[in-house]
């Protein structure tokens, strides 16, 4: 019997020190993340202006949002958004992971080169572009130069274009961005997948006379699936935050 109660104790004082461990993350936790989540779940449903008392409304606010031509907009940009970006970060962080995992010179400043502009200030990196895409900027002028703006004109674009302030071009414009800045953090996260991957397979693979595109699809891609799933996860999770 006091053997049971030894272990018992045991198991009851490890518990109370994994809690106490736990509680900081647990306290931040509540306080940042569920709890602003419940009372903004409550606060949809009743009529708020920080002035007065809160008024249930039912879902008033539901029906009125469904009712609003914005919100369907908001939701058609923010899809299209989503997927183009990350479609072409994906896609993008996948070859510039097999490019920096050859033997090549100079890889280290390469890497460093493609990885910072997720570490740079989003200030400085919505200048940069602003100054690419204004309608006298770096962009068009490098359009007229090389004469490449007469292919907007096919298109239906007069140049100089105004890329951010054009309807038809400023989500495109906003995608670039993105796409630029964030492409090389995965990439980083994608190396380090292709790293986890064993040479024997590519060398059983060589034997057996397979070529460089059938290991890409046969071994590289399957062995990449749980990195390739993380990052369009958290692709998707950072695009619909950019829904408002």
């Amino acid at each position: 019997m006091s053997d049971g109660g030894g272990k018992g104790r045991a198991k009851l004082s490890e518990a109370v020190a994994g809690y106490t461990f736990l509680s900081p993350f647990l306290v931040v936790l509540v306080l940042f993340a569920l709890w602003p989540l419940v009372r903004a779940l409550w606060l949809s449903f009743h009529s708020y202006d920080l002035f007065s008392p809160p008024r249930f409304v039912g879902l008033d606010n539901y029906r009125y949002l469904l009712g609003e031509l914005d919100f369907w907009i908001s939701i058609r940009n923010t899809a299209l958004y989503t997927f183009v970006v990350v479609f072409a970060q994906t896609s993008l962080a996948i070859l510039l992971a097999l490019v920096m995992d050859q033997k090549l010179r100079g890889k280290t400043f390469f890497r460093t080169a493609f990885f910072l502009p997720s570490v740079t200030s989003s200030v400085a990196i919505s200048l940069i572009f602003m100054f690419l895409f204004f309608k006298n900027g770096v962009l068009n002028q490098f359009l007229a130069a090389t004469r490449l703006d007469v292919l907007l004109g096919w298109l239906g674009l007069d140049p100089p274009i105004d890329w951010l302030g054009d309807t038809r071009t400023a989500l495109w414009a906003i995608m670039a961005q993105n796409i630029w800045s964030t492409s090389g953090f995965f990439m980083i996260i994608m190396l380090a997948g292709l790293q986890e991957i064993p040479d024997s397979l590519y060398e059983a693979a060589r034997v057996d006379g397979a070529s460089a595109v059938q290991q890409f699809w046969y071994i590289t891609l399957p062995s990449l699936r749980p990195t390739i799933f993380y990052v369009v996860t958290m692709g998707f999770i950072g695009c619909f935050q950019v829904f408002d």
